[in-house]
């Protein structure tokens, strides 16, 4: 038996302060414009949330469309520069814990910024934004918290208004850490970064539904492209060992940044192929016995479906 439910997964049970923990833990400098495309930009691993938020967003507010747009959980605005490139005629407001980062937000781009702890009822109206964003978000937000803030969000947006949403996701076995040992896996992941409500894909997605007419899924990337280690695994014997071990004794930032294009544009290929052949059925599982695996082929392995900690989520209200 579990020693936790969901609900009791909170900052407090690790002995957390969130105000203290991400008061400048995202406080960054003035970003750059990323837009138009470089093969950097276009075929990354790192780049690949963000190409997907740009894309969203220029699809439905180019250089003419006019748009109220929130970035819920924005950090310092990294993407303000690219998102004001894109969509030139969108009001960029941004929410957050950090007044240091908002700080940096306003220099970024963000017409409007605010300092609110996201556990209390959204400060606006209904139907006021044309789309709300976010961008590593989810995986910092209590289980308990979850399903009030997106009926929130759901609140506050326009009827047939969007959602762009990259979110971490993932199986953490949160329900059985041990908060109070320093050596326990999970605590020590906690730390890092705060990630406190990490659930998996299709769990996020139910809750989402439960407010939007749709929630269409992005994975990027898959967890076999992810990186060297992942290549050369049992699961996915793609590269053997002495390769891999080539490529890292070859490390700096020219090879690196090889590595993380290629493999992005392997995951780019693959993804399309799984959805060509799978369509809406294709839904990587990422949680250990998941009920919901969809694909009853033999020689298709479950491994090959994960998500690599990584999911955009495109609502419609």
């Amino acid at each position: 038996m579990a020693k936790f439910r969901h609900d009791d997964i909170t900052y407090e049970l690790f002995g957390i302060d969130p105000q203290k923990f991400y008061k400048t833990k995202f406080k960054f400098g003035k970003s750059i414009s990323h837009w138009p495309y470089s093969v950097i930009t276009k075929y990354d691993l790192n780049f690949s949330g963000m190409r997907l938020l740009i894309d969203g967003l220029h699809k439905h507010y180019n250089n003419t469309q006019q748009g109220r747009i929130l970035d819920i959980g924005c950090g310092s605005g990294p993407l303000g520069p690219t998102l004001r490139c894109v969509c030139p005629n969108i009001t960029l407001h941004g929410i957050d814990l950090s007044e240091a980062c908002l700080h940096n937000a306003a220099k970024n781009g963000y017409q409007e910024c605010l300092c609110f702890d996201l556990t209390k009822p959204l400060p606006f109206p209904n139907n006021y934004f044309d789309a709300v964003i976010s961008t590593d978000f989810w995986g910092h937000i209590e289980f308990r918290y979850k399903d009030t803030l997106i009926a929130e969000i759901a609140r506050t947006t326009k009827n047939n208004g969007m959602g762009f949403h990259g979110a971490e996701t993932g199986y953490i076995d949160y329900l059985n850490c041990d908060p109070n040992d320093e050596n326990d896996g999970i605590r020590k992941y906690v730390f890092i970064d705060g990630h406190i409500g990490v659930e998996p894909a299709a769990h996020l997605k139910r809750r989402f539904l439960s407010h939007y007419k749709s929630a269409d899924i992005d994975i990027t990337p898959i967890y076999p492209f992810f990186d060297l280690d992942n290549l050369s695994n049992k699961y996915c014997r793609i590269f053997e060992d002495d390769f891999a071990e080539y490529v890292r004794s070859r490390n700096n930032k020219k090879t690196r940044e090889l590595v993380s294009v290629i493999l992005g544009r392997i995951n780019q290929y693959f993804i399309e192929k799984y959805k060509k052949a799978f369509g809406e059925h294709f839904m990587p599982c990422d949680e250990p016995g998941e009920e919901e695996w969809p694909f009853d082929f033999p020689g298709i392995p479950r491994e090959l479906f994960r998500p690599a900690g990584y999911t955009f989520y495109t609502l419609t209200k």
